[in-house]
């Protein structure tokens, strides 16, 4: 896609959100205004400003983690472009997910159990996880997808198991956070080249370099290339 087209497409998008907001505080009497849907949330129902703070930095993280694995995927080489772009149309559904609350409220809304929409995410991990396992190395890119894994795993099972949110939350910005640095860490090598992992790294091998003929090579034996011939001057080549 030309960067005209993508221009076209954020104008048609912004555009279109607009829209959809006017169009909402016309129709809609729950929305009392526009600027109850501009603005920030903590500024319209009057809370302090922390509030939802951690919820809002990890809706930040799934963003840049998803900007940051698509961009590094459309440079990678073959075997890492879809594992690349896979992770990064995650990210991109979990930030609209974490900011928008889609399976927590918006959902069960409009009538739509929140069940399937979990189901889904838990096939896009696994196979998102199965892509990345079939890596042959691993390098900080696999390492820091493996800790957003782990992370994302324990924020799970703290939510159906234990039922801590504070714990729930922390353990997923830790692991949006890991996501982040794999995406960046990715693109980087796709720059300049993935970072030696196999062991320290091996000194250069050294060049020889050729030395000119002197005139010690006078007394070289026949067939030497420095050898000088019979009434021969030293610097002069022989004929």
């Amino acid at each position: 896609m030309s960067r005209g087209m993508q221009v076209l497409v954020a104008a048609f998008i912004v555009v279109l959100v607009i829209g959809a907001a006017l169009y909402a505080d016309f129709v809609s009497a729950d929305v009392a205004r526009v600027s109850d849907l501009t603005r920030d949330a903590t500024a319209v129902i009057g809370v302090p400003w922390w509030t939802g703070v951690i919820s809002r930095l990890t809706a930040l993280g799934w963003a840049i983690a998803a900007v940051a694995a698509v961009g590094a995927g459309r440079h990678a080489r073959t075997d890492q472009r879809s594992r690349l772009l896979f992770l990064g149309g995650l990210c991109g559904v979990s930030a609209l997910d974490d900011s928008l609350l889609l399976h927590e409220e918006v959902l069960p809304s409009m009538g739509l159990p929140e069940i399937p929409f979990l189901v889904l995410y838990a096939v896009a991990g696994l196979g998102l996880a199965s892509m990345w396992l079939r890596a042959r190395r691993w390098t900080p890119v696999e390492i820091a997808f493996a800790a957003g894994v782990v992370m994302m795993a324990v924020s799970v099972l703290v939510d159906v198991v234990v039922n801590r949110a504070a714990v729930e939350d922390f353990a997923k910005l830790t692991g949006v956070v890991a996501w982040c640095f794999c995406g960046v860490w990715a693109h980087e090598d796709s720059v300049r080249g993935p970072v030696p992992t196999n062991g320290p790294e091996q000194p250069p091998v050294p060049v020889p370099v050729p030395v000119p003929p002197t005139r010690g090579h006078a007394d070289a034996p026949a067939g030497c290339p420095g050898r000088r011939g019979p009434g021969t001057k030293p610097g002069q080549a022989r004929r």
